[in-house]
């Protein structure tokens, strides 16, 4: 039976489907199908951070009602999926793979980005299941290290519901559940658009995606690290995660 439900993501986008290990069949199906039968398929994760006098941030988004996939949950700065055609197995920073993300981002945070600030971290297996859905993503994980928040932003209200700039020891902290909220300004939402009258959101630790307790505190520990030395990392991040099965 043909997977369908109310959602504003296109459901005939086609992506590549991959082999477990991370490489093209050859083949090609519609968003719809790929995650109905839980066909690997490419994507990305960037994660967009800048140093405060308090310590440094990072942008997370809450994912807007209407997404096929985790709607309403806390997520990375920017989630994507790349296209039939632009993935490049192996490598990261091929000028196709830079394009998709400088358009999702555009996309999803009204921002243009220069590729030319995106630096790879490594990769992720994840396999979530939820529903009807049975998304299994080789996510290419990328990180945009700023010296200030970003403004001008315009974001798309049918992918993202609001922008936060968490603390990343907070953020942290609620990992280890050694507290129970993290208390984040709004620089964006679908309701108040820029500047937002309410201010500030606290988030929990129920209202993140699921199943990624682990790689998150692996890439803010890293985040944090290089923000300190001003160092890229040498050594790429390979992780591998099921939503029902991380439990840290």
């Amino acid at each position: 039976m043909q997977y369908r439900r109310e959602t504003t993501d296109p459901q005939d986008e086609i992506f590549d489907v991959l082999t477990q290990d991370g490489e093209l069949t050859g083949e090609r199906a519609a968003r719809w199908l790929v995650h109905q039968n839980g066909l690997w398929h490419p994507a990305f994760h960037l994660w967009i951070a800048w140093a405060t006098p308090e310590g440094l941030r990072v942008l997370l988004q809450r994912r807007s009602l209407t997404k096929d996939t985790m709607p309403g949950r806390v997520d990375v700065s920017v989630g994507g999926h790349f296209k039939a055609g632009e993935f490049v197995p192996g490598q990261p920073l091929a000028p196709l793979m830079l394009a998709a993300i400088v358009r999702e981002v555009n996309e999803e945070l009204g921002f243009r980005l220069e590729p030319s600030v995106i630096q790879w971290l490594g990769t992720r297996w994840s396999e979530a299941v939820q529903a009807n859905i049975c998304d299994r993503e080789v996510q290419y994980l990328y990180f945009w290290l700023r010296d200030e928040p970003l403004v001008a932003i315009e974001p798309d209200p049918r992918e993202v519901a609001a922008l936060l700039a968490v603390s990343v020891r907070g953020l942290l902290e609620l990992l280890e559940q050694e507290r129970m909220s993290v208390e984040a300004p709004v620089l964006w939402s679908s309701e108040s658009g820029a500047g937002s009258t309410r201010s500030v959101q606290a988030v929990t630790f129920a209202d993140l995606v699921p199943g990624r307790q682990r790689y998150w505190r692996v890439v803010l520990h890293l985040l944090e690290q290089n923000a300190a030395k001003g160092e890229v990392p040498t050594e790429p991040l390979v992780l591998h995660g099921k939503s029902e099965a991380d439990a840290g």
